[in-house]
């Protein structure tokens, strides 16, 4: 009875063969040349331990960054605690003196738009819905607040 030699394939073979149809991103490229590195017979003269170690970290180290990214991606670490809009003084004198040369009409327009930008601009830096109407209501009540102080004690009365 004849005895048929298996083909054994080398290490590097086997990993080019079952690497193959990855992707080839950066990560998989980077993955796929540190097996390569590690499974090679090259001397040590081909590939210095700094070159060997650089490529075993960043073939363990990308699977660990991609799951620990996936993992803390969505957390919130920490809660915003905006400063109160209602009392920063110049921003409210500033609007209220334009909405006291503005119509009736016209001035309620004007705070909408302003209250809505406020707004805006808290919910973009991550404020929560109940935090940015509490704060919106408190800029409202110190613009009419303020308004009304300028028209009854104008700049001129003593």
């Amino acid at each position: 009875m004849a005895h048929n030699p298996v083909a054994i394939e080398a290490p590097t073979q086997i990993i080019e063969r079952l690497l193959s149809p990855l992707p080839q991103h950066r990560a998989a490229r980077t993955a796929i040349g540190a097996l390569r590195l590690a499974l090679s017979s090259r001397s040590p003269c081909h590939a210095d331990d700094s070159q060997r170690r650089r490529f075993a970290r960043l073939a363990v180290s990308t699977p660990q960054k991609a799951r620990h990214q996936q993992r803390f991606k969505a957390r919130k670490t920490a809660s915003l605690i905006p400063f109160p809009a209602a009392r920063q003084r110049a921003f409210i004198v500033k609007h209220a003196l334009r909405m006291a040369k503005l119509s009736p009409a016209q001035s309620e327009a004007y705070l909408r738009h302003v209250l809505q930008l406020q707004g805006q601009t808290m919910r973009r830096r991550g404020s929560s819905e109940a935090v940015v109407a509490r704060e919106l209501r408190r800029l409202e009540a110190a613009f009419r607040a303020e308004l009304w102080r300028q028209i009854l004690t104008p700049v001129g009365a003593s």
